[in-house]
């Protein structure tokens, strides 16, 4: 099931958004990355709160996908 962050604030635009992932859950201090719906630009967050898991997302909801690790010395 999708996991959903309900009404977190955007970095990109200073917004409130749904963000969710098609993964069960949402790690906490993790980066996820996503698209700013409202000025069109690629934007980086950690979650803070627990996520809850949904059958579907609401409509609108921006779509995060997770950071992959860089190399040490990148």
């Amino acid at each position: 099931m999708p996991a959903l962050l309900r009404h977190t604030d955007c970095p990109a635009c200073g917004r409130r958004h749904n963000f969710f992932t098609a993964e069960s859950r949402i790690r906490k201090g993790s980066p996820y990355e996503f698209v700013c719906p409202e000025t069109g630009r690629v934007a980086e967050f950690s979650a803070e709160n627990d996520a809850e898991e949904v059958k579907w997302p609401p409509q609108g909801s921006v779509p995060l996908t997770q950071q992959k690790a860089q190399p040490a010395g990148v």
